[in-house]
């Protein structure tokens, strides 16, 4: 893969945008968006994401994106939605609906604050033992802002909190279901790792995030 550009010239790939999207889209019979792609590059998708260069395209989620209505069969969003502002997710929500084709699939993975809320009252130890295995080397090494990190509580507080890893939110199936219900998708289906309504969906998904994660399915 490409080398990945310093974040701050990433913006300025917005300008080989149309083409790059006019070009993928002659190209496929059943277009594909993949938002917030990250480092994770899949063939056959149109990778989208605002801070790495690596992706297809650039494109910042609290825009107006640059495609038709209808445009894309499915889309695909892992581990994105938490890290958007509050206000914003309504008009985010909304622009996936609009470029996604009717009867289309958009999948939402983020965080399971439910899940996570379950293991903690239930004090699953071997849950969060491996997080705190992972926190505890950082804090060795000299890294404080993991100080305060040493039980489930804490861990509970880096998924959830803006100063740890940039999320904004703590998601769970009912609040996305409601949500996007309001936003206008016919149906939000409560899935798991792997599984999906349309394969190549629930062949997305990333192991290393199956014990933390909601998915859901949101159909146009």
């Amino acid at each position: 893969m490409k080398k990945k550009l310093p974040s701050e010239l990433t913006r300025a790939l917005i300008v080989l945008r149309p083409f790059k999207i006019k070009k993928y889209l002659s190209n496929s019979d059943e277009p594909k968006l993949h938002l917030g792609c990250g480092p994770v590059y899949k063939e056959g998708w149109l990778n989208a994401d605002k801070f790495d260069s690596r992706a297809d395209i650039y494109l910042n989620g609290y825009k107006k994106m640059p495609f038709k209505d209808n445009t894309f069969k499915y889309i695909y969003s892992e581990h994105t939605l938490e890290h958007l502002k509050i206000a914003k997710v309504p008009f985010f929500l909304g622009e996936c609906l609009r470029v996604l084709q009717p009867g289309g699939i958009f999948r939402v993975t983020v965080p399971d604050l439910k899940l996570l809320a379950t293991k903690y009252v239930n004090n699953d130890q071997a849950f969060f033992a491996p997080y705190l295995d992972e926190y505890k080397k950082y804090r060795e090494e000299g890294n404080y802002k993991y100080w305060l990190v040493r039980s489930p509580a804490g861990i509970l507080n880096t998924l959830g909190t803006k100063y740890f890893f940039h999320h904004r939110w703590f998601y769970d199936y009912e609040t996305i279901r409601l949500c996007a219900e309001e936003i206008g998708f016919r149906q939000a289906l409560h899935q798991s790792y792997g599984q999906s309504e349309a394969r190549i969906l629930g062949d997305m998904d990333q192991k290393m995030r199956k014990h933390e994660t909601v998915y859901v399915d949101l159909i146009k």
